[in-house]
């Protein structure tokens, strides 16, 4: 088993995609898609999405509880971008199931912002761009969208060994140990860690 966390509209074929969104929920219930389209309520890529079955594809986990699969049995982990979007408890807590879940020799891809390029261009001439990256504050999204958290290279590994990872590596976009790298990596701007079991 491939596991994808935090996967939103990014389906992966041959991985178990998992969000939260109540998009989920939705493309459950038959019809409630196209009258939440009539309300007005949907954005086009929304539509789009209920359309095509993209949420339909998608498992509930909660990365702030207890992964619903057995210790040492899932091959490869990927999260794009998700760990910003949690407390820091919370990304300990999904990191922690993360290593319980994975067997000997599974991979842990990470791909997130990077703090210390991110300060690094960081233009005092236009510091609401830089606000707006750190914390995802636009109004124009939602307060459950908000960053909570951002990590650089060294940061990140010490999360990781507290989640009892030893090998830690950071990579390029689409190049890695983890399975289908070439497909999963969408942001080439990040910072990129995988982490051995």
């Amino acid at each position: 088993m491939k596991l994808h966390l935090g996967a939103f509209e990014q389906i992966h074929p041959g991985w178990v995609n998992t969000d939260i969104t109540p998009h989920l929920y939705i493309a459950r219930v038959p019809g409630l898609p196209r009258l939440l389209e009539a309300a007005g309520l949907l954005n086009e890529r929304q539509i789009r999405c209920y359309r095509d079955g993209v949420y339909r594809q998608l498992n509930r986990l909660d990365v702030s509880r207890r992964f619903p699969f057995r210790d040492g049995s899932v091959q490869a982990i990927h999260g794009s971008h998700m760990l910003a979007s949690v407390p820091r408890d919370v990304a300990q807590n999904c990191l922690n199931e993360c290593f319980r879940v994975l067997q000997p020799g599974g991979v842990l891809r990470i791909s997130i912002v990077d703090l210390d390029q991110a300060v690094a261009d960081y233009n005092p001439e236009s510091p609401d761009a830089f606000v707006d990256l750190m914390f995802c504050l636009d109004a124009s999204k939602k307060a459950k969208n908000r960053n909570w958290w951002h990590y650089n290279e060294r940061s990140l590994a010490d999360r990781l060994r507290i989640a009892g990872f030893q090998v830690i590596e950071r990579r390029e976009y689409r190049k890695g140990r983890c399975p289908d790298v070439e497909i999963i990596d969408s942001r080439p701007n990040s910072l990129f860690v995988e982490a051995m079991k």
